[in-house]
């Protein structure tokens, strides 16, 4: 084996002691793209999350109102009487905040 001389042996060790700042700029670039995809993914997660919540809550709305039709008695379910009890005074009981009602 070739024995190497004390000076080659200082200019090895110098030359692999460190990182460059061209290293470090190009890992900062990688670093600085995932973290941009990743809080890109979680923006547009929290945004499906935000559309299923209003659905859910519509579908709710939807069906308390059908189930206060379907427990109405029939003669009640006159045409003329609906748009008074729906639109005119009759007072909402459905509730579907998830906050208490009696705040």
């Amino acid at each position: 084996m070739k024995q190497l001389t004390a000076s080659h042996r200082r200019h090895l060790l110098r030359s692999k002691a460190g990182v460059s700042l061209v290293e470090i700029m190009v890992a900062m670039v990688i670093l600085g793209f995932s973290g941009l995809a990743l809080l890109t993914g979680l923006m547009q997660s929290r945004r499906y999350t935000e559309l299923a919540i209003h659905e859910n809550t519509a579908l709710t709305i939807a069906q308390g109102y059908i189930e206060q039709i379907k427990n109405m008695e029939f003669a009640s379910l006159d045409e003329a009487i609906l748009p008074t009890l729906f639109h005119e005074g009759v007072a909402d009981t459905l509730n579907v905040s998830p906050l208490p009602a009696d705040r």
